[in-house]
């Protein structure tokens, strides 16, 4: 984990850089594979407070675990953290939506007007099955039905969507469609 940090906030710290130089946001994208994300930035930004001050992240490493490269403190300046900021922001939107998207899991909740809105516990099929997490989805008129079933008797469903990021969570829009597993 700590590696994982190191590599995100490493990233950070080049990805500002980058953007700072260049004056385009687009730099943020090429290092979401290298473990940049909106919610590291944001947390990097949290981490400067409202002032938004600089500050040093500093890693060391237990004799055990050798660590081949060097790991100097990343140093982030105020301007850096505002440029997280934005750079948090357009990963959110850039990198946040996925069209079609598989969600596999069991309905944990109903809600809204006629009960519209449910929210599915299971993991994304292009994800690791042990990535569990809970989403709503916008259900269509004729899934709603099916979603009651399933949630009454602690049924598996399969639903096909646009993915998008809500808050802090993920929203499912736009269902294509809605496979209740059988029992």
């Amino acid at each position: 984990m700590s590696r994982t940090l190191f590599a995100g906030a490493t990233c950070a710290y080049a990805a500002a850089e980058q953007t700072l130089r260049h004056d385009s946001l687009a730099d943020f994208a090429p290092y979401a594979e290298a473990g940049l994300s909106a919610n590291l930035c944001e947390a990097l930004v949290k981490i400067a407070g409202e002032e938004r001050r600089g500050f040093s992240l500093a890693f060391a490493w237990s004799p055990e675990v050798r660590m081949e490269q060097a790991s100097p403190p990343v140093e982030l300046t105020p301007r850096h953290v505002e440029v997280l900021e934005a750079g948090a922001k357009d990963l959110r939107e850039r990198l946040g939506r996925e069209p079609e998207a598989v969600l596999h899991g069991v309905v944990t909740r109903l809600r809204g007007q006629g009960d519209r809105e449910a929210t599915i516990y299971g993991s994304l099929l292009h994800e690791d099955v042990s990535r569990v997490r809970s989403v709503r989805v916008d259900l269509r008129p004729e899934d709603v039905d099916k979603a009651t079933h399933a949630w009454r008797r602690g049924l598996e469903v399969a639903v096909t969507g646009d993915l998008e990021p809500h808050g802090t969570g993920l929203r499912m829009r736009r269902v294509l469609g809605f496979v209740t597993r059988p029992e």
